[in-house]
This record gives C-alpha cells, structure tokens and sequence, in this order.
C-alpha cells in the first residue's frame, strides 16, 4: 500500500483542491456566463421596453417638407409672429416670441406676451432663438418656408405648415389641431374651434342680410397706386367668408386673372373696383394724414355708392394688416368686433 508522506499529502490535497478549483472555477464561469448573459437580456428587454416607450411617446407630424418629431408637451416652445397665438389660444406660454414691435404690440396678446422674453425679426434672430434651446419652433405659412425650415430643424423640431400652397391647409386651425396633438390638448383645442363657429353662427343670426354682401380690402400705396385684395379665398377674407360674404363680381371677372398672388394695383382711373359693400380701406408708406388727403385727391373716389353710404372702414388700427391678413386663433373675436358697427350697417 502506497503511503503518503506529509509532503505527498499535501501534493495531493493541493491537487485536489486545485482541481477542485478548477471545477468551481468552471462551474463559476458558467454560473457568471449564465447571470452575464440573463443580465444582457434583462437590459436587452429594459432598452427595448424604454426603447419602445420613448417611440410610444414620440408624436410625429408630417408637413410640406418631411416630418417632424415631439416629445409631448414641449416646455421650451418658442414662436414666430403670429404663430405665438396657437400657442396662446392653448393657454400655452412660450418662452420666447420673435417677432415685429407691432406684432408684439397688437390688442389681442399683448397682455398675454407681457411676461414673454422677445427677439426681434430679423438676421440675428436665429442666434438668439438656439440660446433659448427650444425643443419646438412653431411660425405660420408666411415664414416657415423651405429656407427657414432647413435652418431651424437641424436644432430644434419645427411646426411647419402642412403643404406649401398659399391658404387653406396652413391656416389657423391646422396649428390649432397640431398644437392640440403636440401638447395633449385636443378638448381644448376642439374648444377653440367649437368658440369660433359658435361666435359666427351668432353673428349670422343677428345679421342675417349679410349672405352675399360684397368685401374689399385695399391699400393706397405711396407710390400713387392702390393695392387690391382680389381673391375670394385670401386670408384676409376668411372671417367675412365664414360669415357668407365675398368680393364684387367685377373684381373676380377682371381683377383676378391678372394674378396668381391674390393682389392687384390698380391706377387711380380704376378707382370703380373699390365699390362694394364694405371697404376696408388702408394705407401703406404714408402717414394716416397723408391717407385721409387721399380721400380728396382721387377723382370720383367719394362718389363711389360705398362712400355715399358711409360703408367705408378707414383702417387706422391696422387690422388690415394684422388681423385680418394674419388670421389667428385670438384675432378673430377682436376682428369681428372691430368691423362690426359697419357690418351692422349692411346686414340687418
């Protein structure tokens, strides 16, 4: 019988315990390759799960020049003119307005921007704009084009109008239904809309001649001319529209095959385009002063039947190129409002 010495014992529980070791070394491994590869798939699962989460919770909007991705509820909303009362009209503040100190200035917000950090329009505004690191830009279809979408997106998602034809589809309500999506906040956004129809029905009812009454919107331009607003479909008609008035049929027969942009000059001699039911006359590049002495100068303008009838509107607040032109969710109340003494003259 083989005899072990102290020293072969000890060779022999050291091998033991090395192959011991080995085995729980393997045994080890495999447990730990096991937890490491049970570990991989519980993250694995976890990033997918967030994955899928952070996918759920993105909101896609497609608009005229590709889409654009929101987190819900945006916090750091910043706008663009007169884009800034879609927010408003939520009950949404930005964190900052760019814009014009007249746009800034106008009845409708100005109180509501009152606390709202604002960059004024133009070629530094961008700059300004990233230093606030939006993560939502918002502007309407008369600044967000091509050129300034490209610009913006790369550093923020931008809410762009969703075709690139002029009116109908990039108007008011198409922010006001991508705001309401954007911010959870479709009820009030419903709301707004339901508030507009209902404020229309209701001057429809208390004026009930207004159905086919005719509307024209004009400006005496500096330069001797008079600029037209001749298509039925413009923004600027689009309250008078909803009330169920349009432009004089002379002016769709003659004036509006001469454009593709909705405005025409006309000469002073054309002066008898002018004559509808109401006018809505303004000026540009000249002071009010300057305007009301054109009153005197045009020949035949004051004997036109709309003069005669005192169905002139001379715009000295300027609706004619805010409110109505720029056709938000918060001006159309104010507008109404502010023609109404003269749509009462022709609708009752």
């Amino acid at each position: 019988m083989r005899q072990f010495t102290q020293k072969a014992f000890s060779a022999v529980v050291a091998l033991a315990l090395a192959s011991s070791l080995t085995a729980c070394d393997k045994e080890d491994e495999a447990t730990k390759s096991t937890a490491t590869t049970s570990e991989a798939e519980t993250t694995s699962k976890e990033a997918n799960t967030e994955a899928a989460s952070a996918e759920a919770d993105k909101i896609v909007i497609k608009h005229a020049y590709g889409e654009s991705e929101f987190k819900p509820a945006p916090d750091r909303p910043v706008a663009v003119r007169n884009a800034v009362d879609a927010l408003l009209a939520l009950g949404i503040k930005p964190v900052a307005f760019v814009g014009l100190e007249s746009e800034l200035k106008q009845p409708w917000r100005k109180e509501l921007l009152k606390d709202v950090e604002f960059i004024p329009y133009d070629d530094a505004a961008l700059e300004k704009v990233l230093a606030y690191k939006p993560n939502l830009v918002i502007g309407d279809q008369w600044v967000v084009g091509q050129e300034f979408y490209d610009m913006v997106s790369p550093y923020a998602p931008v809410v762009a109008p969703k075709n690139k034809a002029r009116g109908e589809g990039n108007d008011w309500h198409y922010r006001n239904e991508v705001l309401g999506k954007i911010y959870g906040k479709e009820a009030e956004a419903k709301k707004v809309e339901s508030d507009y129809k209902e404020m229309i029905e209701k001057a429809k009812a208390d004026l009930p001649n207004l159905e086919g009454k005719t509307v024209l919107s004009a400006d005496f331009i500096a330069d001797g001319t008079v600029n037209v607003v001749v298509d039925p479909d413009d923004p600027s008609y689009y309250l008078f529209r909803d009330l169920g008035m349009t432009v004089p049929q002379a002016v769709k027969d003659d004036l509006l095959p001469q454009t593709d942009y909705g405005r025409v000059s006309i000469s002073y001699e054309q002066i008898h385009y002018l004559d509808a039911d109401l006018l809505i006359l303004g000026a540009t590049g000249m002071s009010a002063e300057e305007a009301y002495a054109k009153l005197d100068e045009v020949p035949g303008l004051k004997e036109l039947p709309t003069f005669q009838k005192g169905h002139v509107l001379l715009d000295e607040a300027g609706a004619n190129n805010q409110a109505m032109s720029k056709p938000t969710a918060l001006n159309r109340e104010w507008l109404l409002n502010y023609v109404r003494p003269y749509l009462e003259k022709i609708g009752r």
